[in-house]
């Protein structure tokens, strides 16, 4: 595997990462939205626990480097989180912009997210409209619950658009039972 990861196969870099994984079968991503919900002092993985999810990432930074998106999406949940890492919003937008970069629909999403919440970059509106969008025109509902929410109320400045919203609205299959 070794020899396999050092002439840049992701998947071995992946199982290489895995095998980190020595006390628990949980990926580091998994485990940073297990946390999300509960308080600091509420089940905090063991350090031991900690340390191999901490080398799982760094075998993740290393797909990640070489293309691979979803190794790009769990580092940029992982340092959205703060698991394993301290949170790092501008590391999260960076890996999630690089996902979208490569044509990843849901890093698409989260793009339009964080620019939409000025997380790891600026607020700008129109950018996370075209982020939402190209998500939502390629299958993903969460973006497409978003541009109804913005083109039914408007926000910023976007203005309210009975038509958009409709067509989000559809797409989405939202009352369709």
């Amino acid at each position: 595997l070794r020899r396999a990861a050092d002439g840049g196969s992701v998947q071995a870099i992946i199982a290489l990462a895995d095998s980190e994984l020595a006390d628990t079968d949980i990926p580091f991503w998994q485990q940073a939205a297990q946390l999300r919900n509960l308080e600091y002092s509420e089940k905090q993985p063991k350090r031991k626990i900690r340390e191999q999810h901490k080398k799982q990432m760094a075998w993740y930074r290393l797909a990640a480097e070489a293309g691979d998106t979803d190794a790009m999406n769990a580092l940029c949940m992982a340092y959205h989180l703060g698991y394993p890492e301290t949170r790092d919003d501008r590391e999260a937008f960076l890996w999630a912009s690089r996902a979208a970069d490569a044509g990843d629909c849901y890093a698409m999403y989260q793009v339009g997210y964080f620019y939409e919440n000025a997380i790891g970059c600026e607020k700008d509106m129109t950018v996370a409209l075209m982020f939402y969008t190209n998500a939502a025109e390629s299958g993903i509902s969460n973006a497409m619950y978003r541009l109804i929410d913005i083109y039914a109320y408007g926000k910023d400045d976007i203005a309210a658009d009975k038509e958009k919203e409709n067509r989000y609205r559809f797409l989405s299959g939202m009352g369709r039972d």
